[in-house]
């Protein structure tokens, strides 16, 4: 008998401790579920003749009143965001590409030759352009050699005018200029030079055409030698001496001719 209440006491104390814990332990989650929904937040405070709430574009929570005023608090539960419309733009499918007009040299001012070393200023306009490329990459190529010579890359379509500092190029860049003629290259640079033309979009640019050379410093005077002079010097001498004899020959056989008949 006494094992038998021992054994029932034991059982009681253990049911009881387990409550008692099963209890904290619901009153801890309720605790934390207050502290979470009484959790500071960002809120806008408005002051109203009428201290019923209204709503908003969030929760609405009534403040304190009193007999005169009331307090309404406005909570932000969503957040805004900004929404971006794309827009593209239609091209007819027969609209010619856009182009390049070539202003600064004018195709007035003929074929263009430039010494290595000088600055070079192209000036031009775009032509049928409906839609613009954000930059364009802008080339010189040699045809004997085969090389591209780069001169600015994504360049600001918003620019009309490019310079070409072949001074700072031969120092820095590859391949070195030689003297040849050239052909300058303009195009999209979100695309390739090989690339078909589309209509409304700018396509390759390869129009104008030029030349570089190698300047050569001035020689002084009294140090310049003609390359041809002393030849020419020399046919000068020898023809006036045969005009000389030619013509001294052709007078004595007058002047003997005259005697003779005279005798």
């Amino acid at each position: 008998m006494r094992n038998n209440r021992l054994l029932w006491t034991l059982v009681f104390l253990i049911t009881f401790v387990g409550l008692t814990a099963s209890a904290q332990e619901v009153d801890g989650l309720i605790r934390r579920a207050d502290s979470a929904t009484t959790a500071p937040i960002r809120v806008r405070s408005t002051t109203t003749d009428d201290p019923t709430p209204t709503t908003g574009d969030g929760t609405i929570t009534p403040g304190p009143t009193d007999t005169d005023k009331g307090t309404s608090i406005r909570v932000r539960t969503t957040s805004e965001s900004i929404r971006t419309r794309a827009t593209t733009t239609k091209v007819a499918a027969n609209s010619p590409p856009g182009g390049i007009n070539m202003v600064t040299p004018a195709v007035t001012d003929g074929f263009q030759l430039y010494p290595i070393g000088a600055q070079i200023t192209w000036s031009y306009n775009y032509t049928s352009l409906l839609i613009s490329p954000t930059a364009i990459n802008v080339e010189a190529f040699c045809s004997r050699t085969q090389q591209y010579y780069t001169i600015a890359q994504n360049y600001s379509v918003a620019k009309r005018t490019v310079v070409w500092d072949t001074e700072e190029y031969q120092q820095t860049g590859r391949p070195l200029i030689a003297q040849e003629t050239y052909t300058l290259y303009m195009y999209d640079s979100a695309t390739q030079k090989t690339d078909i033309p589309q209509a409304g979009k700018l396509g390759v640019y390869r129009n104008f055409q030029f030349a570089m050379y190698t300047p050569r410093g001035n020689t002084p005077l009294n140090e310049y030698k003609c390359p041809t002079c002393s030849d020419a010097s020399t046919i000068l001498q020898n023809h006036s001496v045969r005009v000389l004899l030619g013509t001294s020959f052709m007078v004595a056989v007058g002047f003997a001719w005259f005697i003779h008949g005279a005798v």
